[in-house]
This record gives C-alpha cells, sequence and structure tokens, in this order.
C-alpha cells in the first residue's frame, strides 16, 4: 500500500515514470490480497493516472490492470 501512496506522490510532483513504476510494483504486490484498504489504493491509483493516462501507454496498461484487480476483489 505504501508503493500506491508514494505513486500517488510522485505523479503529483511530475515524476510520472517514477509513479508509474511505483504503482506497478504496488499491484505486483498487491497480488491475491483482499480488503477495504487496498481497493481503496487501487481506487486512489486509477484516480490519479485518469488524466494522464492519454500521455502514456504505460499508464494505459496500468490503468487496466488496476480495473482488473478492481473487478476480481469485489
Amino acid at each position: 500500500m505504501t508503493l500506491g501512496y508514494l505513486g500517488e506522490v510522485l505523479a503529483r510532483t511530475g515524476r510520472v515514470d517514477e509513479a508509474s513504476d511505483a504503482w506497478s510494483a504496488s499491484l505486483d504486490a498487491l497480488q491475491g490480497v483482499q480488503s477495504g484498504r487496498t481497493r481503496a489504493v487501487v481506487q486512489q491509483m486509477r484516480s490519479a493516472i485518469s488524466p494522464l493516462r492519454a500521455r502514456s501507454p504505460q499508464l494505459a496498461k496500468l490503468d487496466a490492470r488496476a480495473s482488473v484487480y478492481l473487478i476480481t476483489t469485489a
């Protein structure tokens, strides 16, 4: 979850590539974890990615991964 928070801070400071790496690592670590807190972090991640995803294919893929995580942990 900390990596999810770190990604958000990095994105807010314009470090989008680093944010993407942190979010990706966060999703890797969250595989198989089901909790309200982790879902909230991933939902926050998708909100932060939304305005940036058109600028980066990497972020578009990350958003798709986050979406799958939310669907499979519902």
